[in-house]
């Protein structure tokens, strides 16, 4: 072998072992997944809230964890294929934002561990066995788990609108899980002798159709219900009620900074 060759060959090998090493290091950082049916720009504080969780027990990304972050956009149908996607990549565990995502993680894997965030009604969902005894590879937080919520917030409704006696309610009816809060609804305004109308709205052209039909049958207030359709369009939600001098309530507090 010549000095030239020797010389190459030396080199490639010094280059080579770091490359090498930095590859088996990357390798063996667990890996979290991430899964949203919004958008990465409407979750800054969710995501900075999670990334502060994480530094609080010692994971650093970019350093000894990596999260891989899969966003539907508000096209609920990709969720699978993102999960599915998850999969593939070996993540350690599922972080899935709320009902769809936590359907499609379920549907994905039975193994490997989800983290549920916004969890509606669980239980009724059928997610998990028990809040006490979930079973399964699930766990996580449960968003309002009890559907006795849904009637405070009626009654809030009545204690501060005058003369309140017609109350709208706004729902997504193809959110999983939201089937006892929409009875709950009904349920409570007939018992606080309020008349009831309710509203669906499927997507977000929905939102300014709604509150027109609210608007011309005279609904005094109303109670905007749950889902990632609503939290994606929050600050129309809250201009309409604005516009149209609609009393409102709503179930998340980011409603409140844009002038909810």
């Amino acid at each position: 072998m010549d000095r030239r060759t020797f010389l190459v060959t030396v080199a490639g090998g010094l280059f080579a072992v770091p490359l090498a090493a930095k590859a088996e290091q990357t390798a063996s950082v667990p890996k979290i997944g991430y899964l949203s049916a919004l958008s990465q720009p409407g979750m800054g504080p969710n995501i900075e809230a999670f990334r502060q969780g994480l530094g609080d027990l010692g994971y650093f990304e970019g350093r000894n964890i990596v999260v891989k972050y899969r966003w539907a956009h508000g096209i609920f149908t990709q969720l699978p294929d993102l999960a599915a996607d998850l999969i593939r990549l070996n993540v350690r565990l599922i972080v899935a934002a709320s009902n769809r995502e936590i359907t499609a993680a379920k549907e994905a894997t039975t193994t490997i561990p989800i983290v549920m965030v916004n969890a509606i009604d669980p239980v009724g969902a059928g997610f998990i066995a028990s809040i006490a005894r979930p079973g399964g590879n699930l766990t996580g937080l449960a968003w309002a788990p009890a559907v006795e919520i849904v009637g405070k917030h009626i009654e809030f409704l009545r204690d501060v609108v005058p003369h309140l006696s017609r109350v709208a309610v706004l729902v997504d009816p193809g959110f999983p899980g939201i089937s006892p809060y929409r009875d709950a609804a009904a349920v409570a305004t007939k018992k606080l002798r309020l008349a009831y109308q309710e509203i669906e709205t499927r997507e977000a052209d929905d939102f300014s159709k709604a509150f027109a039909v609210l608007v011309r049958e005279r609904s005094q207030a109303v109670f905007v219900q749950g889902s990632p359709l609503v939290f994606r369009n929050l600050r129309a939600i809250v201009d309409l009620a604005a516009s149209h001098r609609i009393p409102a309530i709503f179930v998340y507090r980011e409603a409140v900074p844009l002038g909810a």
